[in-house]
């Protein structure tokens, strides 16, 4: 999108008339145009069949949002503070609060889900730092818990566990663990032999959403998500539930991913909570676990790209994309009506999110620098926003850095070894040009 468009914005008004003038360009999936640069070949098909207010309308969103110098600077500021405040019990609070949403929104499309959980017994939370999901669930059921989160000295950034779920350790047992070590089946501590012998009837797989988004290669986090999908199966009782978060724009992985759920439980929903409205991801929450005869052929795949991106990692394969995803290289007409439908709600909602804060930004612009600095760090709301955030997030406002925004970044060698690491990885696993791969991706 040209910046010199996008910069004379001064209301969400002149947003709205240009998604709209990009919108009604037919066809819009042709070469040269700003989204199909920004799109798979894989995920074609499924911005075609998406509604026109939902993915399309989405992806224009953001680019504006992206590109546009006000967000940059508000960002800016926000990060900075974030990165000035340690983590404290209010990280947790935040993620007690989210749950308490996914809960509220589940019920609301599914009645028995509330049910359920009153009659589940043991849950494992995978990447239960800072604690505010596990905190809920000690809180309002009567379940014993056990939580897997990476230990404090690992290379890999995090948000840590708070003091305050320590009151919770008799029924909350927390294990240091790397989450990929224990799906290669080398776990460091005894943590094993605490699982029920029939298996947990609720499973959290939230590692992934947890790492420091500007720290992590994409491929690590890609591995992540399918070692927690891999430890939940493997794990999980007959009829259990597993709540997995997982991006939402519909690459050949997160495809694949929901297929396996899709073919493994009775029911799945996208959630997206209030408190992560801009961010790239969902909730994906499955009921009614069926114990098939897919299980073994699931398990073996997941080891199997498990396997591939621990090799392709290291350098020890050239193979561009995950191996058999999909074996006509595109999704079939039942995929992607099943894909648009399961995410359609959640990406109007995060679309919603996005234009709500671009017409904030922009309410700042016009109203001065009295106005915009109601909007800074040192305004009360401002201030109790930027308080829930998890430190160990690249900014603030809950979103988790979803756009890759190049606000301020050490300027180190070790640092730019990682986002080179990370833009190989991508480019690597998708085959994705380099031009499309550049700078800060999501």
């Amino acid at each position: 999108m040209d910046h010199t468009t996008v910069a004379r914005f001064t209301t969400i008004a002149d947003v709205d008339r240009q998604i709209s003038l990009v919108l009604s360009d037919s066809p819009i999936l042709t070469t040269g145009n700003f989204i199909t640069s920004r799109l798979t070949r894989f995920e074609h098909p499924f911005f075609n069949a998406s509604p026109a207010d939902a993915l399309p309308r989405l992806l224009v969103l953001k680019e504006l949002y992206r590109v546009h110098d006000a967000v940059d600077r508000t960002y800016a500021e926000h990060a900075r503070a974030n990165r000035a405040r340690p983590a404290s019990a209010s990280d947790l609070e935040v993620f007690r609060r989210t749950f308490e949403e996914i809960v509220e929104l589940t019920t609301h499309r599914r009645p028995e889900f509330r049910s359920a959980l009153g009659r589940a017994r043991r849950f494992l939370d995978l990447g239960c730092a800072p604690g505010g999901f596990a905190t809920w669930l000690l809180q309002n059921t009567g379940m014993q818990g056990m939580g897997i989160t990476l230990p404090s000295d690992t290379s890999v950034p995090g948000v840590p566990v708070q003091d305050a779920l320590q009151s919770y350790a008799p029924r909350f047992p927390v294990y240091l663990e790397d989450v990929c070590e224990i799906a290669r089946g080398q776990s460091v501590t005894d943590w094993e032999k605490h699982v029920p012998s029939t298996g947990f009837d609720l499973i959290i797989a939230n590692a992934c959403i947890m790492l420091a988004e500007s720290s992590v290669p994409r491929s690590t986090k890609i591995r992540l998500m399918y070692a927690q999908l891999l430890i939940a199966l493997e794990r999980i009782t007959a009829g259990g539930t597993l709540i997995l978060s997982l991006w939402m724009r519909p690459f050949d992985w997160v495809v694949d991913i929901v297929a396996i759920l899709n073919g493994s439980f009775g029911s799945i929903d996208a959630i997206k909570p209030r408190y992560q409205g801009k961010t790239s991801f969902a909730y994906i929450v499955c009921q009614d676990y069926k114990i098939t005869a897919n299980k073994p052929r699931h398990i073996e795949h997941l080891r199997a790209v498990i396997q591939h991106l621990d090799s392709a990692e290291a350098g020890d394969i050239d193979t561009p994309t995950l191996p058999n995803l999909f074996d006509s290289g595109t999704p079939d007409e039942e995929t992607v009506a099943f894909i648009v439908r399961l995410f359609t709600p959640a990406w109007q909602r995060q679309c919603d999110a996005i234009h709500r804060d671009y017409e904030r930004v922009l309410s700042g612009i016009n109203s001065g620098p009295a106005a915009h600095s109601s909007q800074c760090p040192s305004s009360p709301t401002v201030s109790r926003r930027l308080q829930e955030i998890p430190a160990g997030r690249s900014n603030a406002d809950n979103s988790f850095d979803w756009r890759k925004r190049h606000v301020e970044q050490p300027n180190d060698a070790d640092y730019r070894r990682r986002q080179d690491q990370r833009n190989t990885g991508f480019r690597q696993l998708f085959g994705v040009p380099t031009a499309v791969s550049e700078g800060r991706w999501r």
